[in-house]
């Protein structure tokens, strides 16, 4: 390290010295300090250390200030610094006159203080800037901070892992700061102050467990990015009553006392992830003026029993999704401004009532409500036209209705699920619908009774899955429905009326009505011409299958089972097509299988069996078969139908 005189004042000095006039009495001669420019780095462990910067002005290099293992440091000798080029950090026990640093306005690189003890106040009075980092740690009396000229700092401000209360108005004259930070601070409740910042990059609040309030910067306009997180006591956050702009993500998560934030009445756009997670929000009328929200939308398990009608101004929302789960809202109303969005889900919560989303005419994603404890109605979205992903509905305990959406609703893009919800009678959708791009599910509704409509729906993309609805009674719908790649309607347990399906002519693949157990009568398929691969029928109480007259091919296979009512076949005399498997069991009441003799060609094999009545079973399509050594297996029928007599009969 080097320390050197400052030129022009050494050579003053010479010419003052040389032009004093002679005088027989002279003046005693006062010796000003000769301030010095010192290079280099510092390193004070000790009081005798800082004699090395006694006179400096300014340091070039940094100063290191650790008492960690001395007794102690004064710092008197340093009275006369005003500027270091590099850091100061100051950490341990027993530093004493701290006004030595009166005269110093300005950092370079980093002030760090931490781990003093006996330190209340850190006051450095003409301080104006900081070019680095601010960070203050590990304080266990620090309570203020006075920095009253205090306008910029190059980094971030940093203040973590101490033990008092603070009062933070002492930087009311930051003007110019990168992040500021409060971490695990165990004795500051309140966050104040920041008067004159108008913009800086990132706030970030995390686990202060005595913090109650945030308040101040009331000149704030606009941020990078907000994080308040796992503040156990904070219940409100306020003021920063000028703030416009979050330009990325907005986290306020796991603050669980957290309910008012009045301090995002003026925000009106979010650029990033909006995340309001695990706190206890008043979301009665929050966010109002907010326009935009650039990217996903979060709301989760937040605790306040009140009604949810915020983001009212909301008309832009860039995410792909808009969350709602497992809050304890008495009522939610969707954004009434808002015309589109990617995907908007509902999970969980209490509320009863899912209205708004009164604009709301296209979701490029998906619209979901599933796992619901409390919803009933859902007269939201009526006039929502069009779903480009999955429309989905399942685990809906108290779920009654949901028309007012299937009424508005033109095309799904993705999938259509109903399921598992406990209490829904009735599914009507309106002629509007006309095309449904994947499958459909309805199942596991122990309450459903009917279902009724969809007689616009042209296109299904996939498959239809009927199931389990086990008192369901009647379905009459998809009358106009052209096409669908396979179908199945089972185990609705109690269905007695099926009109259903009058337009439908091809089934790509499988056709499977079972267990429906008390059918009896279907007024179903009668347009039906193509099976691409198998149709089974069994456990529905038929009496016949009249209704498949303008059946002509059945592309792989064709089982009935266990239809006791079935007698005949008929309805089946038109299939000419090739087949590969025949299957007939346990139909105790057939006595005809005619029906089945104009069947082209079978490649694969037959099973006929316990068929108590059926006599004969010896018509052309079978019997073509056993002539070319085809495996058949007839046992358990009735007189004339089993193994040998078959066989005879056909090779006579």
């Amino acid at each position: 390290m080097k320390r050197h005189l400052f030129p022009p004042l050494l050579l003053f000095l010479l010419l003052l010295v040389s032009c004093e006039p002679e005088s027989n009495n002279p003046e005693p001669t006062v010796i000003t300090p000769q301030l010095l420019a010192c290079e280099g780095n510092f390193i004070i462990r000790k009081t005798l250390d800082t004699e090395d910067l006694r006179n400096c002005s300014s340091v070039t290099g940094s100063i290191y200030i650790d008492t960690e293992y001395s007794q102690g440091v004064i710092l008197r000798d340093l009275k006369d610094l005003k500027s270091i080029s590099g850091d100061l950090e100051i950490k341990g026990k027993n530093i004493t006159h701290w006004e030595a640093f009166d005269k110093l306005e300005e950092i370079g690189g980093n002030l760090t203080i931490g781990n003093l003890e006996e330190v209340t106040t850190l006051n450095l009075k003409n301080l104006k800037k900081i070019g680095g980092d601010l960070i203050i740690y590990g304080n266990s009396n620090l309570a203020n901070i006075d920095f009253p000229v205090l306008k910029s700092i190059g980094g971030k401000f940093e203040y973590r892992d101490n033990s008092t209360t603070m009062d933070f108005n002492g930087l009311n004259s930051l003007e110019s700061i990168g992040n500021i930070s409060f971490i695990n601070n165990s004795g500051i409740q309140s966050i104040n102050g920041f008067g004159k910042l108008t913009r800086f990059n990132f706030l970030y609040v995390f686990k202060n467990p005595m913090l109650e309030v945030i308040k101040g910067f009331t000149a704030l306009t606009e941020v990078k990015e907000m994080s308040i997180l796992e503040n156990k006591k904070l219940r409100s956050i306020e003021e920063f009553s000028a703030l416009n702009i979050i330009a990325q993500n907005l986290n306020m998560e796991s603050n669980s006392l957290l309910e008012g934030i009045s301090a995002f009445d003026k925000l009106k756009n979010i650029g990033g992830v909006t995340n309001i997670s695990g706190n206890r929000v008043n979301f009665e009328n929050s966010f109002p003026a907010v326009v935009s929200l650039g990217q996903e939308l979060y709301i989760i398990n937040n605790i306040h029993p009140g009604k949810f009608h915020s983001f009212r101004s909301l008309e832009n929302f860039g995410g792909q999704y808009f969350t709602v789960s497992y809050n304890e809202f008495s009522s939610f109303h969707g954004p009434d401004k808002l015309a589109t969005a990617e995907t908007i889900a509902f999970q969980g919560g209490v509320f009863e009532e899912l209205t708004g989303f009164e604009k709301l005419t296209s979701l490029n994603g998906r619209l979901e409500v599933f796992s619901s404890e409390g919803v009933k109605n859902i007269t939201a979205f009526k006039n929502l036209k069009i779903v480009e992903g999955n429309l989905q509905f399942y685990y809906n305990k108290n779920l009654k209705d949901a028309t007012a959406v299937l009424n508005s609703i033109e095309r799904i893009g993705g999938e259509f699920r109903m399921t598992n919800n406990g209490v829904l009678e009735t599914i009507n959708a309106g002629e509007q619908l006309n095309s449904i791009g994947k499958e459909i599910v309805i199942s596991e509704n122990p309450s459903l009774l009917k279902i009724e409509g969809f007689n616009g729906v042209t296109t299904v993309g996939e498959h239809m899955l009927i199931r389990s609805n086990h008192k369901l009674k009647e379905m009459s719908a998809f009358n106009n429905l052209p096409s669908i790649e396979y179908l199945y309607i089972s185990e609705n347990t109690n269905m007695t009326s099926f009109n259903s399906f009058a337009g439908l002519r091809s089934i790509t693949r499988e056709l499977v009505i079972a267990g429906n157990a008390f059918l009896g009568q279907m007024n179903a398929f009668q347009s039906l011409e193509s099976i691409g691969t198998m149709l089974s029928i069994g456990v529905n109480g038929l009496k016949d299958l009249k209704n498949f007259h303008s059946l002509t091919k059945i592309g792989e296979s064709l089982y009935i089972s266990n239809e006791n009512g079935l007698k005949t076949l008929e309805g089946l005399e038109n299939v000419v097509s090739g087949i590969e498997i025949i299957h007939l069991t346990d139909n105790a009441e057939l006595i005809n299988i005619s029906a089945l003799s104009n069947i082209s060609e079978v490649s694969g094999y037959i099973n006929i069996g316990m068929n108590v009545r059926l006599s004969s079973c010896s018509i052309e399509s079978i019997c073509r078969f056993i002539r070319g050594g085809g495996a058949v297996d007839f046992r358990y029928n009735g007189d004339g139908c089993n193994d040998n007599q078959v066989a005879l009969t056909c090779n006579q």
